[in-house]
């Protein structure tokens, strides 16, 4: 079996990805550590990114993956792989990548969602995706309120701001475990749910993927049995 370490270039299946968050870090880590620790904030981003990810391969029924950037402003690279051709008629793959800014808005610690959205409005994060993580439920979330906000601006730089939180014990009820929802909030108004009991959505195979060539002629590489190493947590 290949060992592996976090790396751009790489890209990983939703469903590989959240098992190794849940084995190698939520099981190992204390939740607050998780939520501050400078040494885990990539493998943070990931993991909304997986999340993200799974949300779109169950909208659009195409497998999306989630990896590091090669640079800034992202995050995290979301990448799906459409079958193409090239100018000489040869079967070929090309990637599509959505660029990731994260943010997060803790409500037990007095954050709004308005307030870490301004934040992120800014020339850096144009032609980006901005993400915040909801947590905590210090005070209910108005979402017509941050709608109309984002409305009445002159600019926002990023091209959709989508809200993710993820449902516990102390939420609704109606909602299965494991159930995260999505709000996008702009430019468009819209509303999703996913659940980690979807295997299709949070697909776990192949679980690490890469291209062979650059351009229009690139080649999917399969790395087959991969294990992810650890976060290097001293």
């Amino acid at each position: 079996m290949k060992e592996m370490k976090l790396t751009p270039g790489h890209f990983l299946a939703p469903g590989y990805y959240m098992d190794y968050w849940l084995k190698l870090i939520e099981a190992k880590y204390p939740m607050d550590f998780i939520e501050k620790s400078v040494k885990l904030k990539q493998y943070r981003e990931l993991w909304l990114g997986a999340v993200f990810g799974a949300s779109l391969t169950k909208t659009t029924n195409q497998k999306h993956y989630v990896g590091l950037p090669q640079d800034e402003p992202s995050d995290i690279v979301i990448r799906r792989y459409v079958p193409t051709t090239t100018p000489k008629g040869t079967p070929a793959t090309n990637a599509q990548n959505m660029q990731i800014q994260i943010t997060r808005c803790n409500l037990d610690a007095g954050e709004t969602l308005i307030g870490q959205i301004a934040n992120k409005n800014k020339p850096a994060y144009k032609n980006t995706i901005l993400l915040v993580h909801l947590q905590g439920f210090g005070q209910s979330i108005n979402f017509s309120k941050t709608i109309d906000y984002l409305k009445n601006l002159n600019t926002v730089y990023p091209m959709e701001v989508i809200v993710i939180g993820r449902i516990d014990k102390s939420t609704k009820e109606s909602y299965k475990p494991g159930t995260f929802i999505e709000h996008m909030v702009y430019p468009d108004v819209g509303y999703a749910e996913v659940n980690l009991t979807d295997t299709k959505a949070f697909f776990t195979f192949p679980p690490i993927i890469t291209t062979t060539q650059l351009g229009a002629s690139r080649e999917l590489k399969s790395f087959g049995k991969v294990l992810l190493l650890p976060p290097d947590i001293k």
